[in-house]
């Protein structure tokens, strides 16, 4: 009897010839709040039927029009990359978060109506007298997002799911206070209206935050700091928020200090929202840009660094790494970000870091064509990696082909193998190259071959064993 991980794995296999390029689904959406985190703009289906985690531990095969990061993951294991469990964690996480285009902003308004709940239930406990909510509030899905044309992301960018999420376990734990000190409730009132302010700022008319009470406790002294500070973000005022985060970051009775700390990562990354997409023809990038790179790239590590050695923000790294990656590539031309990734990517690396650079090239090739003339992309870059990408995904430069016919991925993609004997290129060419009718053709007889001589071991084997069963089968012979 199959099992159903099986018949998943099968149907992953039996659809490896499905070789249609997908257009690009050009979506844009706001990226997250605090410090454009980069997340990419564009939604898509083209997954594996496997479960995500399955498909990290033993992919059953690709697609070209896959989203990038599961081509590069299956790559890696035609390379005969081990994972570990740090890896397996990072890239489940990284495969699971990537956008799709059903999920729209649910999440974000599923964490804001917890927070609204949260907030009104504390309302009705700590103030009973008052109005439960203001009228007409909607979820952010339902409020029109300020557009930062230059960069092409939702600015002032308060629509965050982590703040609710934060804010709303930071008021269950402020409520345990009243529950063991009624003298608390003022205080507790006092931050939920402090908080109020804070996710005001961003309204149409922003809210202010109430002056601190006498006799106010440290907590709440502590609390209130890391508010007002939060309020300034929000409001683009940066500098200001930048010194009020370090202030905290440097006091270590905050116990605001380490998020603090992390903040200025993300207080960096809205000082540096990147260039303006254009048709720059220049291969080069420019003695400015490459100096400005430089210093950013500078101060990214000298906050980013101390954040990835403090073990209290261990949950915190992935976000830092992503940050981290994409201020490190933020002002260089798309042809020289796509080099740096790919070289980065040559092997794996620490897991989160490596994660961080998949989401970035998956950007990269998914603007290709909609934002950019992919003058950078192509069977010509000296990346074997990207060679084998721009091959399997038909990326061949501006709109050109390398051969009048079109056939220069099936072209490519056999020379390539019989120049290495790569297996990724075996791959690539078996998924490329047309069935050749005769029996006795010698390329057909060479690549049936190599597939099936695939270690049985290997996480290839499979997937080798579909193409070869498939290229029989078109050929009148399978048995």
């Amino acid at each position: 009897m199959i099992s159903s991980n099986s018949r998943r794995t099968m149907r992953a296999g039996a659809r490896l010839l499905a070789m249609t390029a997908t257009a690009l689904l050009g979506a844009t959406m706001a990226h997250a709040s605090g410090g454009y985190e980069p997340e990419d703009l564009f939604f898509a289906t083209n997954r594996p039927d496997q479960p995500v985690r399955e498909f990290v531990e033993r992919p059953a095969g690709y697609y070209t029009s896959y989203l990038v990061p599961y081509q590069v993951l299956w790559y890696w294991r035609l390379h005969g990359q081990a994972f570990s469990v740090d890896a397996v964690r990072a890239f489940t996480d990284l495969l699971e978060k990537l956008p799709r285009e059903d999920n729209s902003m649910e999440e974000l308004d599923d964490a804001w109506t917890e927070w609204r709940q949260a907030h009104d239930a504390a309302t009705a406990k700590l103030d009973p007298q008052s109005a439960r909510d203001k009228a007409a509030l909607a979820p952010p899905s339902q409020q029109p997002p300020k557009w930062n044309a230059d960069s092409l992301q939702a600015s002032p960018n308060c629509f965050y799911s982590d703040a609710f999420r934060n804010a709303t376990k930071t008021l269950a734990q402020r409520m345990t206070r009243v529950a063991g000190d009624k003298a608390a409730a003022p205080y507790v009132l006092h931050w939920l209206k402090a908080q109020d302010a804070v996710f005001d700022t961003c309204n149409q008319q922003s809210g202010t935050v109430p002056e601190l009470p006498q006799h106010a406790p440290a907590w709440l002294k502590a609390d209130q700091a890391y508010q007002l500070a939060a309020q300034r973000f929000y409001a683009d005022d940066l500098d200001e928020a930048d010194t009020a985060f370090t202030t905290i970051a440097e006091d270590k009775a905050s116990t605001w200090r380490d998020l603090a700390a992390y903040m200025r990562l993300r207080v960096l990354a809205r000082q540096n929202p990147g260039e303006a997409p254009s048709d720059n023809k220049n291969e080069k990038d420019s003695p400015e840009a490459l100096k400005r790179q430089a210093e950013l790239t500078k101060q990214v590590d000298a906050i980013a660094l101390p954040l990835l050695k403090n073990p209290r923000l261990r949950a915190l790294h992935p976000s830092v790494h992503r940050l981290a990656e994409a201020l490190r590539i933020r002002y260089l031309l798309p042809a020289t970000r796509m080099q740096r990734l790919a070289d980065g990517l040559k092997t794996m690396g620490p897991p989160d870091a490596a994660a961080a650079k998949l989401l970035l090239l998956n950007h990269e090739f998914r603007a290709c064509g909609f934002i950019y003339d992919c003058s950078y992309v192509g069977p010509a870059q000296t990346s074997d990696l990207v060679q084998w990408l721009s091959t399997v995904r038909g990326f061949n430069g501006p709109g050109s082909s390398a051969e009048p016919d079109g056939k220069w991925r099936e072209t490519l993609s056999w020379s390539r193998y019989q120049r290495t004997h790569d297996l990724a290129w075996l791959m690539a060419a078996a998924s490329l190259l047309p069935v050749a009718a005769a029996s006795d053709d010698k390329r057909e007889a060479e690549l049936q071959a190599a597939l099936a001589a695939v270690p049985e071991d290997h996480p290839a084997r499979f997937a080798a064993t579909q193409l070869r069963a498939q290229r029989l089968f078109a050929q009148g012979r399978y048995k």
